[in-house]
């Protein structure tokens, strides 16, 4: 056996070792195969990877035969500070458009700790495809847009004119939609109703720094603690509140200190809230106490506040959008209750506008934000149908 022979078999044995890492039981279906490529753009903080996200998009507009738009409100793409939106033109465009809200940008990742590698869209022997951004929210994009294709297919044209904007910057200060909502673009767009999907706040403890031998009062250990204990004694208030009354609290990271011999003069401590409605002014005093009662050197940082929430919603027959959602999730067998989300995420900057503003989930993912995100094949595919079903409610209400 020569040596080209040899070289040419480990190949072979290579190219047999790699397939078979993956479930190849059956082809993807288109879209199945679609939404694994968009899954590979990695858009994640904190160089997401907006580029491969926008060229990916205006591709699926083109081939759907969707209006591609895109303008930019600050020269630094990369800091999400621009929008994009498709446009399918109803029959009557004058009427009150609708929008479907979701984003292309997906929190960070640490691929270590992931079982298969976090942008490859690896999909296993049970359908489950794994990947960041797998349940929030690139499938919601990829649905909707399928939906759209499915019923173009059909020869559907909807009665209202229909947008899909895909945002940036979700994930942290929502650059994009606030742009986008100050701009005369949104004006002309005359949207009426909006498909959609808390502060985070830094302790910074002080104390005196010497070797770990010598025992100070007041130390950063002890503070932080003070701090940490009071926190979750606030996040455990919230277990057993109805869903429409319940804030999150959790500690998100921790850190300080310079060696193992020295205690830190400096502990920090970051803390994610998700606050629902008008409950920021009592709970930024809360904070604010719990800062001045572990020491005078203690501070406090919001690193991410909105002190303007989400309006509220009528929810009655007076709403034609709740009457038809109402009717479209008795289609579905499902139970709809509106509750205003305690969460960070586009919808709040439209529904300031006064415009009628619902999330939908259901894309069946799992491991939201968390190592080894996923989402399952069979409920996707669902989930398209559910679109086809939600596009055809809501673009054809009647005022």
């Amino acid at each position: 056996m020569d040596l080209s022979t040899i070289l040419k078999f480990a190949f072979i044995l290579g190219q047999v070792f790699w397939s078979s890492s993956e479930y190849l039981g059956t082809k993807d279906s288109p879209e199945v195969a679609r939404l694994r490529e968009y899954l590979r753009t990695e858009s994640s903080h904190p160089t997401p990877n907006y580029e491969a996200c926008i060229e990916w998009l205006h591709r699926q507009a083109d081939d759907i035969g969707l209006v591609f738009n895109y303008e930019e409100y600050d020269k630094f793409k990369q800091n999400g500070s621009f929008a994009m939106w498709l446009t399918w033109l109803g029959r009557y465009p004058g009427l009150k458009s609708i929008i479907f809200d979701s984003h292309m940008d997906t929190v960070a990742v640490d691929p270590p700790k992931w079982v298969h590698p976090p942008f490859s869209a690896y999909k296993d022997e049970n359908g489950r495809i794994f990947a960041r951004g797998a349940s929030d929210m690139k499938p919601t994009t990829v649905a909707t847009l399928e939906a759209i294709r499915s019923l173009k297919k059909a020869g559907y044209v909807p009665r209202r004119s229909i947008h899909v904007a895909i945002f940036p910057d979700e994930e942290l200060f929502n650059r994009g939609v606030k742009g986008f909502i100050k701009s005369g673009s949104f004006a002309r767009l005359n949207v009426g109703f909006a498909l959609d999907e808390g502060p985070e706040v830094k302790f910074i403890v002080r104390g005196p720094s010497t070797h770990t031998a010598a025992m100070p009062r007041s130390t950063t250990g002890e503070k932080l603690t003070f701090v940490l204990n009071k926190m979750m004694a606030f996040r455990a208030s919230q277990f057993g509140l109805n869903s429409n009354e319940t804030s999150s609290v959790n500690l998100v990271q921790i850190g300080g200190g310079l060696a193992t011999n020295v205690i830190p003069d400096e502990l920090w401590a970051i803390f994610d809230l998700r606050l629902n409605s008008g409950m920021l002014p009592s709970t930024e005093t809360f904070l604010r106490s719990v800062a001045a009662e572990s020491g005078n050197d203690t501070s406090i940082q919001f690193l991410q506040k909105d002190d303007e929430f989400s309006k509220s919603i009528v929810n009655d027959n007076s709403n034609i959008w709740w009457v038809a959602a109402s009717k479209m999730c008795k289609k579905l067998n499902a139970t709809c209750t509106p509750i205003n989300l305690a969460a960070v995420t586009d919808g709040r900057y439209f529904r300031n506008e006064g415009i009628t503003v619902y999330g939908m989930g259901g894309a069946g993912g799992g491991g939201v934000h968390g190592h080894n995100e996923f989402i399952s094949e069979d409920a996707y595919l669902q989930t398209i149908e559910r679109y086809v079903l939600l596009l055809k409610t809501f673009s054809s209400v009647e005022e």
